[in-house]
């Protein structure tokens, strides 16, 4: 069976929050796997280019 692949699109690190538990469960489970697109905030040097961590924190869990 084919894996089923979720996209997750995530603007800043408030909504962020809300998907971690959400990506820590699919992780979980062989036959799903997941993509994250950052945009927005998370991109801008104002908020702290939030993507770097955030993006490191899925690809150490994986």
């Amino acid at each position: 069976m084919a894996k089923r692949v979720v996209g997750v699109l995530s603007i800043g690190r408030t909504d962020y929050s809300h998907f971690k538990p959400i990506l820590e469960e699919i992780r979980k489970r062989p036959s799903l796997e997941y993509f994250l697109i950052t945009v927005g905030m998370h991109h801008s040097p104002e908020f702290g280019l939030t993507y770097r961590p955030v993006l490191c924190l899925c690809c150490k869990a994986r």
